[in-house]
């Protein structure tokens, strides 16, 4: 197994992550996980405060810091209750003040930025985050 992470890829722990930024058209949930998954990977699940620390130095870093990228957060049943792609549990979760909100009860899936998490409807588009093992 290789320690490093195909071009393009960030690395950090076990993992390799890849940060989509927005395009002109921006990307909805759904499609953002496909895209993940065609890369063989997934959209981001955060395991703890560590590896969020990570991912919003890194967008901190960058140009990118104001915009939202979906992560693999959801509320699928539409019960406010949010679970991993997976369908776990989150450990660890870094929501804004006042969120989730459900807004017009169409917000389902989560996105983060270089502050904290936040439910927008899943049909919003923005960048996205992949995170595959290394």
């Amino acid at each position: 197994v290789s320690n490093s992470c195909d071009n393009g890829w960030l690395g950090y722990g076990s993992y390799c992550y890849f940060f989509q930024n927005k395009t002109l058209q921006g990307t909805s949930w759904r499609d953002a996980s496909l895209s993940c998954q065609v890369m063989g990977a997934h959209l981001l699940s955060i395991m703890d405060q560590a590896e969020n620390i990570f991912i919003t130095n890194t967008l901190k870093d960058d140009s990118r810091k104001k915009d939202n990228y979906w992560i693999g957060f959801n509320d699928a049943y539409n019960n406010r209750e949010f679970l991993w792609l997976d369908n776990t549990y989150p450990q660890f979760y870094d929501w804004l003040k006042g969120r989730p909100d459900n807004y017009d009860s169409s917000e389902n899936c989560a996105v983060l930025d270089s502050i904290g998490w936040n439910d927008k409807d899943c049909s919003d588009t923005f960048g996205f985050i992949c995170k595959i093992r290394k």
